[in-house]
């Protein structure tokens, strides 16, 4: 709250200061967990939002919600649990990697051993090393999150992963990505939320 005029200015400052910001804020954030995330937001709904994420991992969803429950009241800032589900056209951009979800495609199994999730595979025009790239994965993840909503995706994706497009995606019957959010509602695979979502309330 000492610096919410200075993260309002955010996009008016040099990228040296910018990053001299997100450091600030992600190290203030890694003395309570070193597993969550944070965005910020200046595009959506009156104010700018400061988006607080558990990176779509459902273990750490009760901490996200209890960051939100004690984060300070203000009249210039909205501070937002889990990232919500939102369009992404054109390009997707994470750490320098450019991803486009147009040129993604996908298959989806059932997770025999957590009934009602999906095992997920995305295919990628890319690269073996790249495919393999944490900052790929990282860029995935987070264009999934998207999609999907961070909700939706802890409760519908069992495991993920990232392989190189086969030469004819058609032969191996594989889906564009576009279609995921509604390949996920129609097969009706989001049954049962995770506990910690059932015990603070959260719909999905």
């Amino acid at each position: 709250m000492n610096n919410e005029n200075a993260y309002l200015n955010f996009e008016n400052i040099k990228d040296d200061e910018q990053n001299s910001l997100l450091e600030e804020l992600y190290a203030e954030l890694k003395k309570y967990s070193k597993d969550l995330g944070f965005s910020l937001s200046f595009t959506h709904g009156p104010l700018p939002a400061l988006i607080f994420t558990a990176k779509g991992n459902a273990d750490l969803f009760e901490d996200v919600m209890f960051l939100i429950h004690h984060a300070p009241e203000s009249d210039k800032w909205n501070f937002v649990s889990f990232i919500p589900q939102t369009e992404v056209p054109g390009e997707f951009t994470y750490q320098d990697i450019v991803v486009s979800p147009d040129d993604i495609y996908f298959t989806a199994r059932r997770n025999w051993k957590r009934l009602g999730l999906l095992d997920l595979t995305l295919y990628v025009r890319a690269s073996k090393d790249t495919v393999q790239s944490e900052e790929l994965i990282n860029t995935a993840i987070l264009l999934l999150l998207h999609l999907l909503g961070e909700a939706n995706f802890a409760a519908c994706i069992g495991t993920f992963s990232v392989q190189e497009m086969p030469a004819d995606p058609s032969k191996k019957r594989l889906r564009k990505l576009r279609e995921l959010p509604e390949f996920a509602s129609t097969r009706n695979v989001i049954k049962k939320l995770i506990p910690a979502m059932e015990r603070q309330g959260i719909v999905v």
